[in-house]
Parts: C-alpha cells; structure tokens; sequence
C-alpha cells in the first residue's frame, strides 16, 4: 500500500479550499440572478402622490442607465418646464438599485425657478424586464433653500433594441 505524503495531502487540501473560496462568490451571483442590469432604456409611468393643483397625478419619463453608472432621463411634461435628468445609479441588493439625479426647474416664462433632487429606489422583476419604484423630490428655489417635498411612485418597461433587416447603400 502507497502512502501520500503529509505535505501532498496539505497542499490538495489548500488547493481545494481555495478554489472553493474563488467559485463562491459565483455561485452565489448566478444564485441571485446576477448579472443583474439596470443599464438600458426604459419607459416609466409615474404617478405623483398628492400632485399640486392643475398638475395631472401621471406623466411619461423616457430613461437611459449607463453600465459606467450614469442616468439620463427627459420626460412628456414639457420642454420648458424643466432641464433633462442628470445623475447616477448603483445596484443596492437583488434586483434593487438606487439612483440620485438633479434637473433644473423654470417658471411659466422660462426663467430659471429652482433644482430638483431626486431619490429613488428601484426594484427589478425577476426577468429584468419591468420595474417599480418610489421616490422622493426635494425642491429648492435659486437661493438654494429647501421649498418642498413631493412622493412619487413609477412602474417601468424596458426598451427592447429593434433590428431593421434594411441595409444602406454603400457610401
């Protein structure tokens, strides 16, 4: 009978232990239905809680996440009204993000009326291609101060890329 070395044996063990330390973390991202992406077009519905007199509760918002991180987002309110969405999202937990963007607001003559910030929590559906959120608006007139807070919620589609089978002529 062959005996394996002590050392051999030590080394097979390290060796199986650290390979199971390295594959975890996988197991546990495909566990958790990683890769999880909120990168993308989406076309959201929100609806404002307690909306203010004359304003109508639902309006569009036609958002772009960027893989690096970034949000940009434009909606059906009005070109005048306010600025496009500038900010930023990170993935928070499964299926969960969060996302921090700024617009700028103008009155009825467009002149300049304030910043928005807004907080939202975002929740994906488990094929990734739906979510829901909630959110918080903080108002702040030109000097900087604080005004207002508003809720909202929004329910929202991903965009799917479309494939055109035309092909251009040669340039």
């Amino acid at each position: 009978m062959t005996r394996t070395p002590p050392f051999r044996t030590v080394a097979l063990v390290a060796t199986l232990s650290i390979a199971a330390l390295l594959t975890a973390p996988v197991m546990n991202a495909e566990m958790d239905g990683s890769p999880q992406k909120l990168d993308g077009t989406w076309l959201a519905t929100v609806t404002r809680i307690d909306p203010p007199p004359g304003v109508p509760p639902t309006f569009l918002s036609l958002q772009t996440y960027f893989a690096s991180g970034e949000i940009v987002e434009t909606t059906n309110t009005g070109r005048t009204n306010r600025s496009v969405v500038l900010g930023h999202w990170v993935r928070t937990g499964n299926r969960q993000f969060t996302n921090t963007f700024w617009f700028l607001r103008f009155d009825p003559g467009e002149q300049y009326a304030g910043l928005t910030k807004v907080i939202r929590n975002v929740r994906l559906s488990d094929d990734q291609r739906r979510f829901r959120a909630v959110s918080v608006q903080e108002l702040y007139d030109v000097s900087g101060k604080l005004v207002g807070i508003r809720r909202s919620t929004e329910t929202g589609e991903r965009l799917p890329l479309a494939e055109l089978a035309d092909e251009p002529q040669e340039p």
